[in-house]
């Protein structure tokens, strides 16, 4: 990995740190000599061992997301209420 690419990383794990107790970033790169992989974090240690370990256990249809909460319904449309 590049010193560039590892800033970059670094730069987007500092401005997620303002908002989240741990981060950690997977990121892989391929070009002709194959691929490189790189594991980057901060924050918590367990909570990001943690993650991790969710990761590899679960699949996909098990992972969690962050759904934004249904808008209230408008006062003049009594039908959605």
């Amino acid at each position: 990995m590049s010193k560039e690419d590892a800033d970059l990383l670094d730069d987007h794990i500092a401005q997620l740190m303002e908002f989240f107790d741990s981060v950690q970033i997977l990121a892989s790169k391929c070009d002709n000599t194959g691929t490189s992989s790189t594991f980057r974090g901060a924050g918590n240690h367990y909570a990001r061992m943690g993650m991790a370990r969710e990761l590899l256990t679960n699949d996909a249809a098990d992972c969690h997301h962050i759904r934004a909460p249904k808008p209230p319904p408008d006062e003049d449309d009594e039908w959605k209420k």
